[in-house]
Parts: structure tokens; sequence; C-alpha cells
């Protein structure tokens, strides 16, 4: 469905539109709430297990030290549980009058008078709050029309013109920095900093406007630390390029800050650029990383010992070893239980791998889930940089620049499947 198509039918015969979204939706969703989806809020307080609901709900807990609160950001799975989620809510306020449209979690509803707006805002309150849910202050509004279809600030980043087949000048990199942060300062609740690393992904640099653009895109990092995955396709591609010691130095302060933090999504890419890049990580960064729990920080920091960016010496995973059992190949901590049995990280008393009637089958195959030889994800016909359920922050929104044919970038794609009508029949 082409979203901006959409946006234009359902204001055509309208004088208002309410715009909001779902706050924080992945991190703030009740895992509890799954079967309430499923099977429906009644029946599933009736029945507590069994039935694929409760089976979701128990996994996604068991996954996550028994929290009930969030899911996962990333995985495909967590983007079918939402919009389960998300859908039951539709549910709950439709009616035959009304007309509008869900994409992810943005609700456009469009009406005659501003006192119907109010009250479809009040009855997506009521829906969302039945699962546990509340709507973004920050991001709601009711316009009169005409209005706008799409950001300004969108527009102005994805239609930035740098030079003849995409090759960029000084000139280009100071103006199209000097936009982006003129706009983050602007509306410092839009994603404008991650959307502007995105743009530069199609963009070419010479290694000496590469020395100005380079501390740049640092400086955004600092700013933006859920910028990482883009921020590391850019270096990637100028990866022959110097990165002096700004790059080493900023990568290290994400590890040892959001490690603190249990951000896992940015110390993992934080640690997986320095792999791919043959950065090393500091003995500061290493004790922080010795304190995390995440299981793919975990997994990742010793993988990053093995490739020789965690030199020997080096603060220590020892105490790890604790957690290393054959009831830890049946929680949140497998993957890195598994590969460091696998690929001798940890020392062990007893292979409760080889003992174990499911992991030893890989074991004996020498399986292992982390690719050996440096991938280059660039490559990789991905667009989804950012969660769409609030994977960049904390205000749910993951805008990216749209493809075109002057922007090589594989993000927002208009013409996705998850636009949702949500006008009556």
């Amino acid at each position: 469905m082409d979203l901006i198509q959409e946006k234009v039918r359902i204001r055509a015969a309208a004088r208002f539109v309410l715009q909001t979204d779902i706050a924080r939706f992945y991190p703030s969703i009740y895992t509890h709430s799954i079967p309430w989806a499923i099977e429906g809020k009644e029946n599933a307080k009736a029945k507590r297990k069994g039935g694929l609901g409760n089976d979701l709900d128990l996994l996604i807990r068991n996954g996550q030290y028994g929290q009930t609160m969030g899911i996962p950001i990333g995985p495909d799975t967590s983007l079918v549980i939402a919009e389960a989620i998300a859908a039951s809510v539709d549910e709950r306020f439709m009616n035959d009058n009304l007309i509008g449209l869900r994409f992810m979690d943005d609700y456009e509803i469009a009406s005659e008078t501003r006192y119907e707006a109010e009250q479809s805002l009040e009855r997506i309150e009521r829906a969302l709050s039945d699962f546990e849910l509340a709507i973004n202050p920050r991001k709601t509004r009711i316009e009169e029309l005409p209005c706008e279809l799409d950001s300004r600030w969108r527009r102005d980043i994805s239609d930035f013109k740098f030079g003849r087949g995409e090759r960029a000048s000084r000139r280009d990199v100071i103006r199209f920095f000097d936009t982006a942060f003129r706009l983050h300062r602007e509306m410092p609740n839009e994603p404008i900093i991650a959307y502007a690393i995105s743009r530069l992904r199609s963009v070419t640099f010479s290694e000496s406007i590469w020395e100005l653009c380079r501390p740049l895109i640092c400086q955004c990092l600092l700013v933006d630390p859920a910028s990482i995955r883009a921020v590391y396709r850019v270096l990637q591609k100028h990866k022959t390029y110097n990165f002096r010691d700004d790059v080493p130095r900023v990568l290290n302060s994400i590890i040892k800050i959001h490690s603190g933090l249990d951000h896992g999504s940015e110390v993992a890419w934080a640690i997986w650029t320095c792999i791919q890049l043959s950065i090393s990580i500091h003995d500061d960064a290493v004790r922080a990383l010795a304190a995390t729990r995440d299981p793919v920080v975990r997994t990742l920091a010793l993988f990053a010992r093995e490739r020789g960016v965690i030199l020997e010496g080096t603060a220590t995973f020892d105490q790890w070893e604790s957690t290393l059992s054959q009831d830890s190949l049946y929680d949140e901590n497998w993957l890195y239980v598994y590969e460091a049995n696998l690929r001798g990280w940890l020392k062990v008393k007893d292979d409760h791998v080889s003992q174990d009637p499911n992991f030893s089958l890989l074991k004996a195959e020498s399986v292992s889930l982390i690719a050996t030889e440096k991938a280059d994800i660039e490559s990789e016909e991905s667009n989804d940089d950012f969660d769409p359920y609030g994977g960049d922050g904390d205000d749910g929104d993951d805008d990216e620049p749209e493809e075109d044919e002057q922007n090589d970038i594989d993000l927002e794609d208009d013409d996705s499947d998850d636009t949702h009508s949500l006008s009556g029949p």
C-alpha cells in the first residue's frame, strides 16, 4: 500500500486530521497482553496456561530474565507479535464512520470536525489502555487541512543533492551537516541524526573529504548512539581510509557508557564494528563489558577477544564461567554458553554441551552461529536499520530516508504492507 496515496485518500473529504503514535511501543508491550491479542482478553484471563498466546508470552519472558515489560527489539518475531497487538487495538476503536490508517505504530484519522477528531483520540487512548499501552503526547496533534503529507525535515535530508554520482565535495559535506544539525536543534525529538547518517550510505567520499566527514560522523554517533548500525555501514564503505583516533575513541566510549545502561543493541553494534574494522577495545571498556548480563554482548565480547580486538592481559571474563551449565542452554544465555563451549572461550569442568541431546548434535558438526569471516553487511539487502516500533530511542519513530532514483538507500518503503486502512466497510 502506498502510504502517501493512502493519506491523500483519507483526507479527500475531511477538514481535520488526527496524528498520533504509540509511546515506546516495543519497550512498553506487556507480555501478558500477547494472549489477550491472540485469544481475546477475557478468554486469555480465564485460561492462563497453554495455547499459542500463553506459549509466546512464556517464551518472550524466558528470553529476558522473566521480565513482563517489553519485547526484544530487532527480531522479526517481535514485529509479528507487535503487529498482532496493534491489530487488536485497531479492532477496539474502529467503527463504520471512521476513516484513517495505521502505519506501524503511527495513526492518522481524518474527520469533518475538530470535535470528531478529539473523540477519535479518546477512543484510541481507551483501546490502547486495554493493552497497557499509551499514546505519545509529543507526537499527538490535530491539524486543520490542508497540511503537509510528509515531514519537512525528512524531505530536506533525503532530497539533499551531493555531487555527480553521489560524490561529495567539501562544500556538500558542510552544507549537509549544517542542515542536519540545524534541524536537530529545531526538532530534538525527531530521529534526524540517525536519518542523516543513513542518507550518507549512498555517498562516496574522497580521502581528503573523509578527513572532514569522519569527525562529524563521530559527533553524530555520540549524540544518537542508536545510529550506530548506519554509522558502521558508512565506516565499512570507507574502511581503506585512516580512522585516526576519533573513531576508536568514540566506539570505546559507546561500549563503556552503554554497557552500564544495559543498552545491548548499541554495545553489540559497537563491538561488531570494532571486530570488522580491527579497532582495539580498551581496558576500561572491557571492564564495563565484563559486568554485562546481555548474552549477545557477552558472545560478541568473547568473539572480539578471539579475533584479537580485545588484547590478552586486559580485564577478563572469567566470572562468566559460573553461568556455564546445561540449564543455561535453555534460557536467555544459550547462545554465548554454546559458543563459549564450542570455541573454547571459557574454562568448563563438565562438557555440558556434548552431554545435551540437542546441542551435542550441533557441536558434533561444528555448527557456529557467528560469522567467522569478516562480513560486509553493506551488501545485505535489508531495510531494518532501526526497528519500526521504537529501536531508535524513546519516541518510537524510526524514520529513514526514502529510496529514490538519486538516493540509492534501502530504507522506508511507502509500498509497505504495514500500512493498514482503518476505514469502516
